[in-house]
């Protein structure tokens, strides 16, 4: 997803700050790298720069193995595996970045060099969820888990079930086991929403979603693993399949959007969170979604970002196809970002963070400090410029 921020004084900053920079592009638009994946051993791949997770999880599958791919199919492997990569198996397998076993990159002194656990140890933290800022990563190599079918699937609701459907999943996440990963959403119809908006895009090969908004997804790792079965929405099915049950459009869309890591997840939340954003509220928002965290994504793995510090994620989007309806959407998300303020940890996850953010609410105060100081060796003169910078000590 392309992300667009609305605000002409963030623009005018980033210009400044981009001037005289040198745009590195990892493909050339409409075509595929040549071998995207490779298999240097049985359960590790090899990912080029540019390669998307549509070019991943089909020969991924073919080999009998599985990676922590992201929601999206056309969300690219690098970038989301340095910043940190939340998967479908995610509350079991934890972050992507976690699975990181080496990174080949460029950097700002011209030198083509090899991080791992054995070579450049501090440059491989860093890389392990710190971003892009560290210089320009040509491949990365990771581990592929031996998982070959998934119990996953879509429910859909009528968008005035809103409060009931979320209320039911709030109280199921409190009981379901690490090997279980979902989210809920309400993508808001497009004759509700104020002003009135286009209808989301559609994704390719599925049927138009009408007023039922309301939705709960699932990915659970190995046949019915904890998830309840019997519903025509769930299926056991392939790995590959995980990269549709969002729905995400499956090429690039220009969106605004706000997120925040919560603590815990209180009905009086929800209630607060449907009030301002459901039925009757008048949201121009495109949707609304919260994600269950917890489990492996909250345990210590080693890397920058070796944890997700929140049991909960917090995600709403909007096209802002004028300035006009740019202004509505800041103003709700104001609106909507009040209603969980009360849940809301103080920190953010990096890959959803598509705002100006202090970095240290990414890592805590003690890792923002070690990856500055990271920084200072691999690029004193700070010459690679990645989004949320980690500024050189």
């Amino acid at each position: 997803m392309l992300s667009t921020h609305p605000l002409a004084s963030d623009v005018d900053a980033l210009r400044t700050r981009l001037e005289g920079a040198v745009v590195l592009p990892a493909r050339t638009p409409g075509t595929r790298p040549a071998g995207p994946g490779t298999w240097p051993s049985t359960s590790v791949a090899r990912v080029e720069a540019g390669a998307l997770w549509l070019d991943v999880t089909g020969p991924a599958y073919e080999a009998g193995l599985a990676p922590l791919a992201g929601s999206s199919p056309d969300v690219g492997v690098v970038g989301y595996t340095l910043g940190g990569g939340l998967s479908w198996l995610g509350r079991r397998y934890g972050l992507a970045c976690n699975r990181l076993i080496a990174a080949e990159l460029v950097t700002a002194e011209g030198q083509l060099v090899r991080a791992s656990r054995h070579e450049h140890a501090d440059l491989f933290w860093a890389l392990r969820g710190g971003g892009g800022s560290f210089g320009a990563a040509v491949a990365i190599e990771f581990e592929l888990l031996p998982v070959r079918e998934v119990y996953a699937g879509t429910l859909l609701f009528p968008w005035e079930r809103a409060r009931e459907v979320m209320h039911a999943w709030r109280e199921w996440t409190a009981t379901v086991p690490d090997s279980v990963t979902t989210s809920a959403d309400h993508a808001v119809p497009a004759d509700a929403r104020a002003p009135r908006l286009p209808a989301r895009p559609r994704p390719r090969g599925r049927r138009r979603r009408d007023r039922r908004g309301r939705r709960a997804r699932c990915g659970a790792a190995g046949p019915a693993a904890g998830a309840r079965a019997g519903d025509g929405h769930f299926a056991s099915i392939a790995p590959v399949g995980l990269s549709h049950i969002h729905m995400d459009p499956e090429e690039p869309v220009p969106a605004v959007s706000d997120s925040a890591l919560l603590d815990g997840l209180t009905a009086e939340t929800i209630d607060a969170l449907v009030d301002a954003t459901g039925p009757a509220s008048g949201s121009p928002l495109l949707l609304v979604e919260l994600r269950h965290l917890g489990g492996a994504l909250g345990r210590y793995a080693g890397g920058a970002l070796s944890r997700v510090d929140g049991e909960y994620l917090y995600f709403a989007v909007g096209i802002p196809i004028d300035p006009s309806v740019a202004a509505a959407l800041e103003a709700h998300f104001a609106i909507a970002g009040a209603a969980v303020a009360s849940q809301a940890s103080g920190r953010h996850y990096l890959n959803f963070a598509e705002r100006p953010t202090d970095p240290a609410s990414f890592y805590g105060e003690e890792t923002y400090a070690r990856l500055r100081r990271v920084r200072a060796r691999v690029d004193p003169l700070e010459l690679f410029r990645g989004n949320h910078e980690i500024a050189a000590a």
